[in-house]
């Protein structure tokens, strides 16, 4: 039997992190809220379960519990994990990573300035080793709307900021998709779908923000 809480037995979400050489390692949220990894060898064989826990409790009896979860790799071997949680009076979003295999995980660090948030979260890195964090926020008089945090190649932090949605806003059930692997300045591109279900599209800029929202119109129409 694995412990309480542990990927294995409990699972309630699973996220693939496909790293720079095509090995797919999983995330998993299990009971309690913790997040588990489990790592796949260059000879294919998984690992055991690691613990990723859940960040230190900032007051007694007050435990972290996460509600999303994302994961994604590069430059190199780097793997960045990021989270939205909650407890029982803040919500935060927090981020550890993994500079390579078999290397401690660093501590979970919060990324203040973003308790508005309101559905999943997504990360990419771009062409130049920067990570892009975003998140939906409710926040804005079109509706529901995005905000990203981005950590440069040098390791600095921006603060959040507000991407901007379409004019009715983003579709609270259909989580926006960030991906790289375009012709764009850093390479990131962001998709969401609005209310009405059409496709928006937004690309990163050279200087890590983003373009205007652009549509792609309604998919089977």
């Amino acid at each position: 039997m694995g412990q309480r809480g542990e990927a294995g037995q409990r699972a309630v979400g699973v996220r693939s992190i496909t790293d720079d050489e095509g090995r797919g390692h999983v995330l998993a949220e299990g009971g309690g809220g913790n997040l588990w990894f489990k790592e796949r060898s260059p000879a294919d064989a998984f690992s055991a379960w690691q613990p990723l826990g859940v960040p230190a409790a900032e007051a007694p009896h007050d435990d972290w519990a996460f509600i999303y979860m994302w994961g994604t790799t590069g430059p190199g071997p780097l793997i960045d994990v990021v989270g939205t949680a909650g407890n029982t009076a803040d919500r935060a979003v927090f981020h550890r990573s993994r500079l390579a295999p078999g290397a401690a995980w660093s501590n979970w660090i919060r990324l203040p300035g973003d308790d508005d948030f309101d559905g999943d979260i997504v990360a990419a890195v771009d062409y130049e080793g920067g990570l892009d964090v975003i998140t939906p926020i409710d926040n804005t008089s079109q509706g529901l709307g995005l905000a990203h945090r981005r950590r440069g190649p040098d390791g600095t932090w921006t603060d959040w900021t507000a991407i901007g949605c379409p004019p009715a806003g983003f579709n609270a059930v259909i989580t926006p998709l960030l991906t790289t692997g375009s012709d764009s300045p850093k390479g990131l591109e962001l998709f969401g779908v609005s209310p009405d279900n059409t496709v928006w599209h937004s690309a990163q800029a050279t200087d890590g923000g983003w373009s205007e929202f652009a549509s792609l119109g309604s998919p089977g129409t």
